[in-house]
This record gives C-alpha cells, sequence and structure tokens, in this order.
C-alpha cells in the first residue's frame, strides 16, 4: 500500500504543478494579447495625435494674421510666422521674452474688443498695429507641479494683431 500512496503523491504532485504551470501560461496569454491591442491603440492614438498637431501647426503657421500666446507671467509661449512678418522680429527672438520687452505698447488691461499702437520695427519703420487679446480657458495643471508655476500656465492668453497700416 505503501508504493501505490508514494505514486499518487507523485501524480498529485506532478497535476499541481503542471496545472499551475499551464494557468501561468494561460494567464500570461491573456495579458499579452491585451498588451498588444493597447500598444495598438496607443500607436494609432499617437499618430492621429501628431496629424492633428501637423494641422494645428500648419493653420497656425498659415494665418496672415500674427498670433502670440503669452503665460500668466506675461512671457511669450508662442509665435506664428505672420507674427514674424509684422514685427521684423524671428520668431525665436520673441519666444520667452515678456510681451512688453517687444510690444510696450500693448494694453491687455483695455476691454476694448478691438485696440492699436505704434510700433517700431528693428529698421525704425512705425507701423500701425491693430489688435485684441482674450484669455483662453485651459485645463488643469497635473498636481505635481508647484501651485505658482501652475498658475503662470493657466492663466494664458491669445493675441491676435495685423499691421493696420496694408488695409
Amino acid at each position: 500500500s505503501s508504493p501505490s500512496w508514494s505514486w499518487f503523491v507523485i501524480i498529485n504532485h506532478f497535476a499541481i504543478k503542471g496545472l499551475t504551470f499551464f494557468l501561468a501560461a494561460i494567464i500570461a496569454a491573456i495579458f499579452g494579447a491585451r498588451l498588444k491591442t493597447t500598444v495598438d491603440q496607443l500607436s494609432s492614438t499617437r499618430r492621429e495625435f501628431d496629424r492633428l498637431a501637423l494641422l494645428h501647426r500648419q493653420i497656425f503657421d498659415s494665418i496672415n494674421t500674427g498670433i502670440l500666446t503669452i503665460d500668466g507671467n506675461q512671457r511669450i509661449t508662442s509665435a506664428n510666422h505672420a507674427s514674424s512678418s509684422i514685427t521684423g522680429l524671428r520668431i525665436g527672438d520673441m519666444v520667452g521674452q515678456t510681451l512688453g520687452s517687444i510690444l510696450p505698447d500693448f494694453d491687455l488691461t483695455s476691454i476694448s474688443p478691438r485696440n492699436a499702437c505704434d510700433f517700431i520695427r528693428p529698421n525704425n519703420e512705425r507701423i500701425r498695429i491693430g489688435y485684441a487679446h482674450a484669455a483662453l480657458q485651459q485645463p488643469p495643471a497635473p498636481a505635481e507641479e508647484d501651485d505658482e508655476q501652475r498658475g503662470a500656465e493657466q492663466d494664458t492668453t491669445i493675441i491676435t494683431f495685423k499691421d493696420i497700416g496694408e488695409i
């Protein structure tokens, strides 16, 4: 009776180990399939995001009206090609600078929908610029950023402007 009991223990041992191995393999296959589906969806979403970002950039740069965005610290965060053409300044020379250092006569406290001021280009040419501004509604920033930085990034203003001497 002892040898049959030992065979039972051995078979039981292999059955448990084999069942555990196959269960682990099935679970790994399920997770692998879900991971592949997730990766495929993420890749598709990334391609769509890249396409939309390119479209946004093309529209932003194709408009013949100058567009600037500034943060809550009055720093220029983006500029389109028309803003460069109108001011005579390179985009790289504008982004990161304060609005007052680039366009000192822009008054963002005005509630008027249309404003105008004179601007002197780097070549000393004086032009008349018409402009408007509006606060952008931004989604909340991630909680890990400090409150001061998050507040400055939340307060985004968009400014559109045009050389009204051309009109």
